[in-house]
């Protein structure tokens, strides 16, 4: 084989090198893809698992909470004891009680028994104040499905006509009494918050609006600023954020946040953490069973499942200035 035969023969298995080294090199890279498609898969698979676990867990330690908060599980015992309680905080409201009759109650279900009770009662706006805030801040398993108020001719006084219903959670070990926990599902801290914001206006009348405020006169001699265009306003990722679950972490619950336009970024924010999705900043200052708060410049805003990080409730303004 002369030199020229040599080196076609070099240029040909150079050739073919580099071809075995593109051709392997596409395999492994296909590999990898697939690899990491596949681990991916798992993870959320795992991360989705996980979730339905603590979701259970959180369930079951709910319903053992339901059953600490039911009326005695035997139905006689359950009836006179909570009509007992009934009676019990609408005369220490000061209303005076006409009726308390029991009520049937139709949709049973295999998890409870409803409880159930027409009150009829009289007394002045104060007082029926005074037995919601009560009734409200017990932590029982009722609720008032109607209330009527009607106001007695000639007399500062009303007539209260309300309906209740209280469970019997099926599974509760309570033989006697009724629980004697406190409630955190009124907003205001006390009844004398609720007398002064209600108890001073009249539900009954008409409500008029405020005359309008005239603008104050300002006299000017130089020439007013050409009006600037308002900015296009930019996306805004808080709006496809939102609050997808509520898990215990020990003694404390995360929230978790779902930011779809941030390549799927998912956050997991207890209290004390910052969180900061787009246009949206703020602080967390706590997480509880079923709802996230967060402090932001424009206040105390409260988020629950579903809502997006523009849609929480603001439940306390920021103060002006501040």
């Amino acid at each position: 084989m002369n030199d020229r035969e040599k080196k076609l023969a070099a240029a040909v298995g150079v050739i073919f090198a580099l071809w075995g080294c593109y051709w392997g090199w596409n395999k492994y890279s296909d590999w990898k893809q697939t690899a990491q498609k596949s681990l991916t898969s798992a993870q959320n698979s795992l991360q989705e698992a996980e979730l339905d676990k603590l979701k259970a867990e959180d369930a079951v330690k709910q319903l053992n909470e339901w059953r600490n908060q039911s009326l005695p599980a035997d139905p006689a015992k359950a009836q006179a004891q909570y009509r007992g309680w009934l009676v019990e905080q609408l005369q220490d409201a000061r209303l005076d009680v006409d009726n308390v009759t029991p009520r049937r109650v139709t949709g049973r279900s295999d998890a409870y028994e409803p409880v159930s009770y027409q009150v009829e009662a009289t007394g002045k706006l104060d007082s029926v104040v005074k037995f919601l805030d009560t009734f409200y801040r017990s932590d029982l398993l009722h609720k008032i499905s109607s209330l009527r108020l009607t106001p007695r001719d000639g007399s500062s006084e009303l007539s209260v006509s309300l309906s209740v219903e209280a469970l019997v959670v099926d599974g509760t070990e309570r033989t006697e009494g009724l629980s004697e926990g406190t409630s955190d599902r009124l907003k205001l801290a006390s009844s004398k918050e609720y007398l002064d914001r209600i108890v001073g206006r009249n539900p009954f009348a008409e409500y008029k609006d405020p005359p309008p405020k005239l603008p104050d006169r300002v006299v000017t001699t130089s020439q007013p600023e050409p009006r600037q265009p308002a900015p296009k306003p930019s996306f805004n990722h808080a709006e496809f954020a939102t609050v997808t679950g509520f898990v215990s972490d020990g003694d404390d619950y995360q929230a978790w946040v779902w930011a779809k336009t941030l390549e799927d970024e998912r956050l997991r924010v207890k209290r004390g953490d910052a969180i900061e999705v787009g246009e949206f900043k703020g602080t967390v200052v706590d997480v509880f069973k079923q709802e996230l708060v967060v402090e932001t410049p424009e206040g105390l805003i409260a988020f629950r499942l579903g809502d997006t990080l523009l849609e929480g409730r603001i439940m306390a303004s920021a103060p002006a200035g501040g």
